[in-house]
């Protein structure tokens, strides 16, 4: 009899909560991911100007495919600063962190403003033995900077997925698109 009760209050707490929650504003992502997607097809990506920003820019590119227009231009500056980690007793590094700033910035080509702008902040290492030739040492800094690049252009697509309500005009997407 008493489990009839739990599973009846537990129903009615259920319907309570689920009713209160109902009216409280949330809007789900997926609503906006057709203007998202509307206007990635229109942003082309600056031309690299360092290995790493090649990296990322054809990150970026596999993520989004060929632009069907060019009016956003996606610009991708970015910058890596290599710290050591673990010092051994004999004063040999074994460990170096990699941390990347990198600032992006989307143009509309046709009046030249700068839309949106941002910073991705990232981080990597990689192991340096000290019984490992140079030659391994130096492989495992470019894969982990490979890591690292490729992770700040996936961050930088989230990024503009998440905060293009704030400055994308709906209006501006669907009259592109017409």
């Amino acid at each position: 009899m008493w489990v009839k009760k739990i599973s009846w209050i537990h129903l009615i707490l259920a319907t309570i909560i689920s009713l209160s929650l109902s009216n409280c504003g949330f809007k789900p992502i997926g609503d906006k991911t057709i203007e998202v997607q509307q206007f990635l097809t229109l942003v082309k990506i600056n031309e690299p100007k360092s290995k790493n920003g090649f990296i990322i820019t054809e990150h970026l590119n596999r993520l989004l495919g060929n632009p069907q227009g060019d009016k956003y231009l996606l610009t991708v500056s970015t910058n890596i600063l290599t710290t050591t980690a673990v010092i051994t007793k004999e004063n040999q590094t074994t460990r170096y962190i990699l941390n990347s700033t990198t600032n992006y910035s989307i143009k509309n080509l046709h009046n030249e403003k700068i839309i949106h702008n941002g910073v991705i902040f990232g981080t990597s290492s990689y192991s340096s033995n000290i019984n490992t030739t140079s030659y391994s040492s130096k492989v495992s800094r470019e894969n982990s900077i490979a890591r690292l690049s490729k992770f700040t252009a996936e961050k930088i697509l989230v990024d503009i997925e998440i905060n293009s309500a704030e400055w994308l005009n709906k209006d501006e997407i669907k009259t592109i698109s017409n």
